[in-house]
């Protein structure tokens, strides 16, 4: 997965250098549109007679764009143009009305109407066309009457074009484009595999960024018009939709992504908060409520300072706490702050004319997801080393739990839960083993002497497959034993004990013998007996065992339907 991610960043920045240089070589071969030389405003029923009698009051100098409560007004000159403009394009947006006027020399004049859903979208931006009125070698210039725009951009954008393809981007920028769209579909994979390891929130955000983000660079490069073509109503608030979904769980990615421990509690939830504010503004925006028509767009590219500001926070907060995750979003954010600075201050007037900059924020999404996918790659293999990490440490306690740290025997701990399991595996004899005078060796030779004995009769009972050894405690074992000869393995065990220990090399001066209560269950039968009772019963011949002279083993067989006929044998070591 790792080297597949690698690649995939590689290929992805590799197509990101070359859209970036495809847009930065102007084609030689497309002409350049024609701009607005001049704007105004004037009263929507007046606006036709002020245009016939060329008494609109234009304003060549200043480009103040922002009063949108009137018709908008702008003024093409045509000049000598060898051939004549066809269409007149500009930035996908809300409006009620375009009317397009031509006036030739004489003062004739050519108009024409149209509505929203009448524009054309382009296939290659995000531009909408609609057709000029006949333009006749001596029209002098184009009027466009704008009524009921919200973007002030819809006005700054403007053009006059003779062919779409002036209008479109570049065609190696688009293709560029369309193959970074596909690029950026891999990180949706990587994330919901990383997810399928690791189940971390931060990871089903980042894959809602890489959605909203892909529609973005398709709506906004206008790549959706090559495979689904929509209307210019339903695209406009499609683009609003795409930017909300991700730029709110982006703040949703940074609360969960950036390290628990690098963000103030405050903060974290100041960023869920804007996540849901960016998403109830972008509603009422694409809404278009007609009393807001004045105000709206203000306040809608207003609201996203509190988000860059929140976010900028955190970063700041977390990098200052020494969060390494956190340096991947203030790389990857950087590009997407400058333009969304300049696209916020433009919109609300402060600075040149309003514009949208899709171009290069186009390429800073592309960007953003770029070193996002670095870090959360980074950020997976973290968690992922801290959760093995903390998964072997936690086995590594559970096995000391479970084992005698001695003799490296199981405990009872290990041994007492699984007991049925191990009942229904066909371990069916039960056998204690415990040392004769263990406390004199301690008191005659020493603890470490008497550890060395332990260790020595661990290795004399001889765990297999099919016998498991316990330490229960101080020197006392237990044996479990499975098959037809278990009873005569246990003895054998038992029997082999002091020549074991004599060369253990523990400096003695006697034999130390052990003593065994054993208890064969039958094969079939008395599935109900728990180990205490088991115990019990091997405890009680066991203490016979001792009180017949140690050194020996007292065992019993029971059978299912008379456990209380039981067949004793009495075994003492040769």
């Amino acid at each position: 997965m790792d080297r597949g991610f690698s690649t995939l960043m590689r290929a992805l920045c590799a197509a990101m250098a070359a859209a970036l240089c495809a847009c930065l070589v102007p084609s030689a071969a497309v002409a350049s549109p024609i701009v607005a030389t001049c704007h105004a405003t004037s009263g929507e029923a007046l606006v036709t007679q002020q245009i016939a009698a060329r008494s609109v009051r234009w304003d060549c100098a200043s480009r103040d764009y922002l009063l949108r409560s009137k018709t908008n007004l702008l003024l093409f000159p045509l000049g000598e143009a060898a051939d004549a403009p066809r269409y007149f394009i500009t930035t996908v947006s809300s409006f009620d009305r375009i009317t397009l006027s031509v006036r030739d020399s004489d003062g004739t004049l050519r108009s024409a109407s149209y509505t929203m859903e009448q524009g054309k979208p382009v296939a290659g931006g995000p531009v909408f066309r609609l057709p000029l009125p006949q333009i006749h070698s001596d029209s002098v210039e184009v009027i466009a009457a704008v009524d009921g725009v919200w973007t002030a951009a819809t006005l700054t954008e403007a053009r006059l074009t003779k062919s779409v393809e002036e209008a479109a981007w570049p065609l190696g920028t688009l293709l560029i484009l369309a193959a970074i769209s596909g690029l950026l579909c891999a990180p949706l994979f990587f994330n919901l595999g990383f997810w399928h390891v690791l189940r971390e929130r931060f990871l089903l955000w980042h894959v809602l960024v890489v959605v909203g983000m892909i529609g973005q660079t398709v709506l906004n490069g206008g790549l959706i018009q090559w495979f689904v073509p929509i209307s210019l109503g339903q695209l406009t608030p499609l683009m609003q939709v795409a930017l909300a979904i991700s730029l709110s769980a982006a703040c949703m990615f940074a609360a969960d992504f950036i390290e628990n421990e690098r963000l103030p509690r405050q903060t974290k939830a100041a960023l869920k908060w804007c996540a849901a504010f960016i998403v109830f503004t972008s509603v009422i925006y694409a809404l278009k409520i007609p009393a807001m028509r004045s105000f709206g767009n203000q306040i809608y590219y207003a609201s996203f300072i509190p988000m860059m500001g929140i976010l900028a926070l955190s970063m700041v907060q977390a990098a200052r706490r020494g969060s390494r995750a956190v340096w991947f979003q203030v790389v990857a954010w950087t590009p997407i702050f400058v333009i969304g600075i300049i696209r916020v201050a433009t919109n609300l007037g402060i600075g040149p004319e309003p514009t949208d900059a899709l171009i290069p924020f186009t390429f800073a999404i592309g960007f953003e997801v770029l070193i996002t996918s670095l870090g959360v790659a980074d950020r997976f293999m973290t968690l992922k080393e801290q959760r093995d990490k903390a998964r072997a440490d936690a086995a590594i306690l559970g096995s000391l739990s479970r084992r005698d740290p001695l003799t490296g025997l199981m405990n009872r701990r290990a041994i007492e839960p699984r007991f049925q399991a191990l009942r229904d595996e066909g371990f069916d004899t039960f056998a204690l083993v415990d040392l004769d005078h263990f406390k004199r060796v301690n008191d005659d030779f020493g603890h470490a002497c008497g550890d060395a004995v332990l260790v020595a009769v661990a290795a004399a009972l001889d765990a297999d497959d099919d016998t498991l050894a316990v330490r229960l405690g101080g020197e006392e074992f237990l044996l479990l034993l499975r098959g037809a000869d278990a009873a005569e393995r246990a003895e054998r065990r038992r029997q082999a004990i002091p020549g074991r220990v004599a060369r253990c090399g523990a400096d003695l001066d006697r034999l130390v013998t052990a003593s065994m209560g054993l208890v064969q269950l039958p094969r079939h039968g008395m599935e109900k007996i728990d180990f205490a009772e088991l115990y019990t019963r091997a405890d009680r011949l066991l203490y016979e065992a001792k009180s017949a002279g140690r050194n020996r083993a007292m065992s019993e067989k029971l059978t299912y339907f008379e456990p209380r006929n039981i067949e004793r044998q009495s075994i003492e070591a040769a």
